[in-house]
């Protein structure tokens, strides 16, 4: 860990510095004629009055398995009610699906690896009376073909730019819908999820377009409510793939060069490395560190670095342990 930075003096430290295991989990409201909904996860209250038509953004959790219930808001009447099981490392999608009489869930993994020169594209169909549809760029080609109802057409890297799409039947390539000045910008991951009913009833078929992940530079959070005297995640985003970073923390502020990056500067005084490593595919780096019960009503200061291209600095996060 002396790569990154040289440690300097505290009066305690972190310990079991391990790589840690996260996995993110969103939920998507696609039922057509389903009120807006309550989403909890093993008995917690995660999302409250979720409308037709719309994403959370995603939860950070353990890798593990997750009762998730969803109810009409301000009820306990759950109508989906379903055991997931969330791998390391992985995204995942849950729509709620069908006409509320079916009303159902579908479970997708989310593939929000970022690509630096293009933007990650994909289609989800969810419009449960829509035939199989494609998607193509208005006087252009075809980019998702043949898609039926609950499948989607993988990802695809599309040059960044704003589109004309439109749906169409695949049969008959009768226009059902269209989706005017999409914008798709380079290193950012889009879904576009086609909703609503296609065969006249209300609501009409729709799109839904979410930004599922995107280069926001070097980004340092705390997932978790810190605390000491226990394990705490942090994660760093915002890396190329195999990007080198890390992080540490420092009672007090001040500026501190980096080694071996003479343009870079933390701004902390003193910083003690906490970790390092290399970003995964995600361009992430999650870090599980015991912090010490000494550090209890402390306020610590941390900050991360990118030393593979010594190109820049996390935003400071203060946290209260």
């Amino acid at each position: 860990m002396s790569r990154f930075m040289t440690a300097g003096l505290a009066s305690f430290a972190f310990t079991a510095v391990a790589f840690g295991q996260v996995a993110d989990l969103r939920v998507v409201h696609a039922s057509p004629d389903a009120p807006s909904v309550d989403v909890y996860v093993d008995g917690g209250l995660v999302v409250s009055d979720l409308p037709f038509n719309e994403a959370t953004p995603y939860l950070t959790l353990f890798p593990g398995d997750y009762r998730v219930q969803v109810a009409p808001t301000g009820t306990q009447t759950f109508v989906i009610d379903e055991i997931l099981v969330l791998d390391n490392n992985k995204d995942y999608t849950v729509a709620a699906v069908n006409p509320v009489a079916t009303i159902g869930v579908q479970v997708y993994e989310d593939d929000n690896s970022l690509n630096v020169d293009d933007a990650s594209v994909r289609f989800v169909h969810l419009s449960p009376d829509a035939p199989e549809v494609d998607i193509k760029i208005a006087g252009g080609p075809v980019i998702f073909g043949s898609i039926t109802y609950l499948d989607f057409g993988g990802y695809q890297q599309i040059n960044p730019g704003i589109y004309d799409l439109e749906v169409r039947v695949s049969s008959s390539q009768q226009l059902v819908l269209e989706l005017p000045d999409v914008q798709l910008d380079a290193g950012t991951v889009y879904s576009i999820f086609a909703t609503g009913f296609a065969g006249g009833s209300q609501p009409a078929l729709d799109a839904l377009v979410t930004v599922d992940n995107l280069n926001r530079g070097l980004t340092l959070e705390i997932p978790f409510a810190p605390q000491a005297n226990a394990d705490n995640l942090f994660r760093l985003s915002g890396m190329s793939p195999g990007d080198t970073a890390g992080f540490a923390y420092s009672l007090a502020l001040g500026s501190t060069r980096v080694p071996g990056c003479s343009n870079l500067f933390l701004d902390l005084g003193r910083p003690t490395v906490v970790a390092s490593g290399d970003a995964d595919n995600l361009g992430e780096l999650n870090f599980e560190i015991f912090v010490p019960r000494a550090a209890s009503g402390r306020l610590l200061y941390f900050q991360g670095a990118n030393v593979e291209r010594c190109s820049e600095v996390s935003n400071l996060v203060t946290a209260q342990f």
